[in-house]
């Protein structure tokens, strides 16, 4: 990989992709659609870190009337991240997303693919989509041919985009679509679970758990899923749908215990009636994704925790002001 577009590339993933790519050797192009009022003040890919920031170059772009054709010169590796929907409304820096405040968010995925076909060079796409596909309901551990949920509009959108990008395929472009199980760590949005909670803890405001705090979550760590993501971008396997998760079931409670004991035993809870939260997501196989990427999680959930905690703690958020990049504009 040598000259890498990465969409989505102003969110939590996206912004640490592009510093590992960059920290790799690799010149990145990054791309994201932002509202014209939102706050434009990026940090450089290569923000706390000693990277050449003149490898890394920012555009934003309205997909749904441009597409990417202009930005893919020499470009032979691709990361899709724009079209990933979370568990929080949005991880970019900026609060309003032009095309993901809309029912279908397949919608830059679409045009991407639309971009392909007049690509003259070999292109590997890595297609990154959610474990929001599966549902609340799904069979723990989670395989990638469990059926994918209906009933949920998002599901649905998550499910047409990974067929557009798979669909892609041809004597040029190879595809794999990457599902992320929840990701965590510094620098996630402040609209995340876990900062929101921790932030909680750190204000000494009350935390309300639903039922027992029984529910459990795949919690996978930013490091460790930026690492699934590059191993998936040098692969060339072409079809394949993989999961990445943490490999790991953490019950809400046990996650609070953690948060109490690196606040010094003290945490404020208020148990409720609710039998069922949104702490909730399943367990990710990862057998597919140990077999065909030989990924497995190296950060533990405590250690992973830990360094979040203390860069919330320690005020390490300012640095996500400290730097901006240039950046071009095409609406």
């Amino acid at each position: 990989m040598n000259k890498i577009l990465v969409t989505g590339a102003t969110g939590f993933v996206g912004k640490t992709l592009c510093r590992a790519l960059l920290d790799r050797g690799a010149t990145v192009v990054g791309v994201d659609a932002l509202d014209s009022n939102a706050s434009i003040d990026f940090p450089s890919a290569g923000e706390a870190s000693d990277n050449d920031v003149s490898k890394y170059s920012l555009h934003l772009i309205d997909f749904e009337k441009h597409g990417v054709n202009s930005l893919l010169d020499g470009v032979d590796t691709i990361f899709h991240i724009a079209d990933r929907a979370t568990d929080n409304i949005r991880e970019s820096s900026a609060r309003n997303l032009v095309h993901f405040n809309k029912p279908d968010c397949a919608s830059s995925t679409e045009s991407l693919v639309k971009s392909l076909r007049d690509v003259k060079h070999p292109v590997r796409l890595v297609h990154v989509s959610s474990h929001l596909i599966y549902g609340q309901n799904a069979v723990a551990p989670v395989l990638e041919t469990e059926r994918c949920s209906r009933k949920n509009g998002r599901a649905r959108s998550l499910r047409r985009a990974e067929n557009l990008a798979l669909g892609c395929s041809n004597e040029l472009v190879s595809a794999i679509c990457v599902r992320l199980f929840p990701v965590y760590g510094p620098m996630e949005p402040s609209s995340s679970r876990t900062r929101r909670l921790i932030n909680q803890i750190l204000n000494n405001e009350t935390i309300v758990v639903a039922g027992q705090g029984t529910e459990v979550a795949d919690l996978t760590y930013i490091d460790d899923a930026v690492a699934g993501l590059v191993v998936a971008g040098e692969n060339r396997l072409n079809g394949m749908t993989v999961n990445l998760g943490g490999g790991a079931r953490v019950s809400q409670l046990e996650y609070l215990d953690y948060l109490r004991d690196l606040n010094g035993g003290v945490i404020k809870l208020r148990f409720s009636s609710e039998s069922r939260g949104k702490w909730h997501t399943p367990l990710a196989s990862l057998s597919l994704a140990t077999k065909v990427l030989g990924f497995k999680p190296v950060v533990g959930f405590m250690e992973g925790l830990a360094n979040e905690f203390d860069w919330i703690r320690g005020g390490v958020m300012s640095l996500t002001e400290s730097r901006s990049v240039g950046h071009s504009v095409l609406k």
